[in-house]
């Protein structure tokens, strides 16, 4: 069985066939040995086995991807805990105050959050808390 370690590896292998190569150049650069799989996918694109695809723009990369909206996501996310704890989740006033107190903690803007809301095909939904357990009738 394949541990974490060579699952991502073959991920990061993946995307660099795909064109988007800035993970797998990561590791490569820093100072950890490098891999048999990783060592074999190398000598394979530099003998000419393998061809790769054109890079991809920078602004498409996995990484550029992944961390575009987290902290406007993250204020999202809050301000709707907050508001479903407080029974209030169409109260305008309030939304408009915590997205500021939360806008402040997180580093980003409410105009950032907005756009985020937008842009945003699906937030996804916060699980409500579950009710408590019942208990059992002894027979």
């Amino acid at each position: 069985m394949k541990d974490l370690t060579e699952i991502d590896l073959e991920w990061k292998i993946g995307l660099a066939q795909k064109g988007d190569g800035e993970l797998l150049a990561e590791l490569i650069r820093s100072d950890e040995p490098i891999k048999p799989i990783l060592r074999e996918f190398l000598a394979d694109v530099v003998a000419g086995k393998i061809k790769l695809a054109v890079p991809v723009l920078r602004t498409r990369s996995y990484i550029a991807k992944s961390g575009r909206w987290l902290r406007e996501k993250a204020v999202v996310r809050a301000v709707r805990v907050k508001m479903r704890d407080a029974g209030k989740e169409r109260d305008k006033f309030l939304r408009t105050k915590l997205t500021r107190i939360w806008c402040g903690v997180y580093g980003t803007t409410p105009n950032d959050v907005e756009d985020y809301q937008r842009h945003s095909r699906r937030i996804t939904p916060i699980p409500k808390p579950t009710a408590k357990p019942r208990k059992l009738r002894k027979k």
